[in-house]
């Protein structure tokens, strides 16, 4: 058996595909019926007019849930891209960085830096809420050792008075009974 020359099979591979993609379009072109009237063109409106809405609607909000559900992480990435923001804009001004570094905390301004307040607010609130408790939790350990018997009941107020950093006035108060017990002075 004689191969064919090269040219000559592309040749022949081109016209056999040709001629599959006329029969293609013949064969597509009679399953589309053309109307032969208007009563026939208002007809085939009339089939394409009544699909079932219901059902389409019901798979769109099918889909709708589904990105919901799927892409709700982004709208927890714009707090991030707004700190970022505030973080550049920051690292880009030059009055803050001509400042002392011990008032850097009080020049941020509320309007130009929420989000920087609002985290180095927590962060500090973090840790003397921490320190605080730990506080309470010596000062509660050593009520309970060594007046375990005697304060039991008022342990609240006990720890109160340890953990608190309240120092009275003694002289204005024993002031103000002096002149709460001699009126007339």
């Amino acid at each position: 058996m004689q191969k064919a020359p090269r040219s000559l099979s592309l040749s022949l591979g081109s016209s056999t595909m040709t001629q599959s993609i006329r029969e293609n379009k013949s064969n597509s072109s009679s399953r589309i019926p053309k109307p032969r009237s208007w009563s026939e063109l208002e007809m085939q409106k009339k089939v394409c007019v009544q699909l079932d809405n219901a059902r389409y609607t019901e798979q769109i909000d099918n889909c709708l849930s589904e990105f919901d559900i799927r892409y709700q992480d982004f709208s927890l990435l714009e707090p991030v891209t707004t700190f970022m923001y505030e973080i550049l804009t920051l690292q880009a001004d030059i009055e803050l960085k001509s400042r002392v570094h011990g008032q850097f905390w009080n020049l941020l301004t509320e309007v130009k830096y929420p989000n920087m307040r609002k985290c180095a607010t927590s962060l500090t609130a973090l840790f003397g809420s921490t320190y605080f408790c730990e506080s309470a939790f010596s000062h509660m350990k050593i009520i309970k050792c060594k007046y375990h018997s005697t304060h039991t009941e008022h342990l609240e107020v006990c720890l109160r008075l340890a953990v608190s950093s309240y120092c009275p006035d003694y002289a204005s108060l024993a002031e103000s009974i002096h002149l709460q017990s001699n009126p007339g002075r």
